[in-house]
């Protein structure tokens, strides 16, 4: 009975060790994904105030750690998500999207979540929008 225990055990062992890596070779679709994204860096993000914000590219300015000073600036897109207060309403209004140039303002406060492309651009994924800059 113990022979049999072990053995089922170790059978049981072997399956859930050998299993996962068998499948990950098998060409699953989140492995099939990783390869087909253009983006190639690990996911980052920057706050900032937005100096520009045109058709395709964002700006933003900020400081960083002993007082050092940044400008960056992001290509967006369709697949660009906007987050803050009154985004989900104003894209309701809208048929479900809201683009960025409609929410994002000069001089508001942000959080932008980004890869780096291939090319050394950064690709903006997110904005979110911390602090509306007053009017």
């Amino acid at each position: 009975m113990t022979r049999i225990l072990s053995a089922l055990s170790l059978a049981m062992l072997s399956v859930a060790v050998v299993w996962p890596a068998t499948s990950a070779f098998a060409g699953d679709t989140p492995t099939a994904r990783v390869e087909s994204i253009a983006d190639v860096s690990a996911p980052m993000a920057s706050n900032g105030t937005v100096k520009a914000i045109a058709a395709g590219k964002l700006t933003i300015v900020g400081s960083s750690g002993g007082g050092a000073r940044f400008t960056q600036t992001f290509i967006i897109d369709s697949d660009t998500a906007v987050i803050g207060r009154g985004a989900g309403t104003k894209a309701a209004a809208n048929g479900g999207r809201v683009a960025l140039t409609d929410f994002v303002a000069s001089g508001d406060q942000v959080r932008v979540s980004y890869r780096k492309a291939s090319g050394g651009a950064l690709h903006a994924t997110d904005v979110r929008v911390m602090l509306k800059a007053k009017k």
